[in-house]
């Protein structure tokens, strides 16, 4: 658990533009996703914020989606001007 905190905790943000031709396991089509993932998003987005998604980077061409891909596809459906993702390196 330390090892991951510490790797976690050692991330920074970058804006989903500026990785998503190298971002791996991404499906954006929001309205194909699971209904229950669709009616989660949906009952996250009315509030306050949204949990960060997170991406390994693996070199400097590949980052794999740890978690956040509903939210990722929830928000550019609705028109979201970028999203932020949290990385970590490995």
């Amino acid at each position: 658990m330390k090892t991951w905190v510490d790797i976690v905790g050692n991330g920074y943000v970058v804006n989903h533009s500026d990785i998503e031709h190298m971002l791996h396991n991404v499906d954006l089509d929001f309205d194909n996703l699971e209904m229950d993932k669709q009616i989660r998003f949906n009952e996250m987005f009315g509030k306050t914020y949204i949990e960060m998604p997170i991406a390994l980077k693996i070199n400097n061409n590949h980052y794999d989606l740890l978690g956040g891909n509903t939210r990722i596809a929830g928000l550019k459906k609705h028109n979201e001007p970028d999203i932020p993702i949290w990385v970590i390196s490995y």
